[in-house]
């Protein structure tokens, strides 16, 4: 009987921990976010973004660049560590760190990733959060229109000039 009342207790403490909100993941108050702060998201061309502190607790950011890129998805293969220093910096409930620049990175092909930024909060470390980048093939810049033309015209100039020179030499 003692062994069954052992057994039970350890399943039903089991349980408890297993389900109980708040003692795995994010603690309450915690919530920091990453956003793009670049438009052109091509292969070549940088892709700039920062951090927010949207929560009500202060955040504590381990370095100067306490971020990754992994390939096709959160649990891919790493791909970009920047190199920081090992300076802890704080981010106040509201604020958004880099507050004077944002963090960059180049992709040199097109692809999907995730730039992981992992920060503390409430004694827990480390929280991550995730911004999914989908970044596309190298933008070829193309003619306007109005060049089209204008290289339109500029041929069939040089044809009448040369047609009009052959009927000159025709008629001598």
């Amino acid at each position: 009987m003692r062994k069954t009342a052992s057994i039970a207790v350890l399943l039903l403490s089991f349980l408890l921990l297993a389900f109980s909100p708040g003692l795995y993941g994010q603690p309450q108050g915690c919530a920091g976010r990453l956003e793009l702060a670049s438009e052109n998201l091509a292969a070549g061309s940088p892709v700039s973004f920062y951090f927010t502190n949207q929560g009500t607790e202060r955040i504590i950011l381990r370095s100067t660049a306490p971020w990754l890129v992994r390939e096709t998805g959160p649990n891919g293969p790493i791909i970009y560590v920047p190199v920081g220093a090992g300076v802890i910096q704080e981010v106040a409930p509201g604020e958004r760190y880099p507050t004077s620049e944002a963090w960059s990175w180049t992709p040199d092909r097109d692809g999907e990733y995730y730039i992981e930024l992992s920060y503390e909060c409430a004694g827990v470390y480390p929280l991550l959060t995730y911004l999914p980048v989908k970044v596309s093939a190298t933008r070829i810049p193309e003619f306007p229109d109005i060049w089209i033309f204008v290289a339109a015209v500029a041929v069939a100039f040089g044809v009448a000039l040369l047609l009009a020179r052959h009927l000159d030499s025709l008629r001598d």
